[in-house]
């Protein structure tokens, strides 16, 4: 829905594999349906000491998301390197009543238990595909939660992990030439909560941290 100065961002068409509703029993995976659930809205990166654009520009885009009245709203904050960027997703189907979702979000226990992100980055080499990995994202990565009326915020920082930490260097020396897909994905660890759904999922293509 936006493409933003520092990368072109739009909803990922990537056909990521999640668990299926026999995957206790067999570990089999399908492709995953499209549309998501959450469409893409807008995205904007910071350099990491400058929190206070940062929070004043998320608010910003967070009263013009209020404006579609959106049934709920997900904002994912990335911290990496020396920059932030958040994600913007919004749901305005007055219909979505998903029970895993709803369950999903009644705890922040809940969440950093079964936030998981599924990552595809090309072109393929060795790093790429270390950080192509299905993760729980808080497993890894130190991770804040935030539950509020109808909006989720999850602030995720990569920098907590020196190993990618120092895998992210490698990559950010070549991100200009990187397509990387993202999907964040609600774990299903028993058969009430199988098949999987992705919540969301972006493409981000023509990456110039050097406009920030």
């Amino acid at each position: 829905m936006s493409t933003e100065k520092w990368s072109d961002i739009s909803d990922s068409d990537y056909s990521f594999k999640i668990r299926d509703k026999s995957y206790l029993d067999t570990k089999n995976k399908y492709i995953s349906q499209k549309p998501h659930y959450f469409k893409f809205y807008k995205s904007l990166c910071f350099k990491k000491n400058d929190k206070l654009n940062y929070h004043k520009q998320k608010k910003c885009i967070i009263n013009e998301i209020n404006k579609f009245n959106p049934n709920y709203t997900i904002i994912i904050s990335i911290i990496f390197d020396k920059y932030i960027s958040f994600f913007t997703f919004i749901n305005t189907n007055s219909e979505f009543n998903n029970k895993h979702f709803h369950n999903f979000i009644k705890s922040e226990k809940n969440i950093l238990s079964n936030l998981k992100m599924i990552p595809n980055i090309k072109p393929k080499n060795l790093v790429s595909n270390f950080f192509s990995r299905p993760v729980i994202v808080c497993k890894k990565l130190r991770t804040k939660v935030s539950i509020q009326t109808k909006k989720l915020e999850v602030i995720i920082d990569i920098n907590s992990s020196k190993i990618a930490k120092t895998l992210l260097k490698t990559c950010l020396s070549a991100v200009k030439q990187l397509e990387i897909d993202i999907a964040w994905v609600i774990q299903g660890n028993s058969a009430s909560e199988l098949p999987e759904f992705i919540l969301c999922a972006t493409n981000i293509t023509n990456v110039n941290l050097d406009n920030i």
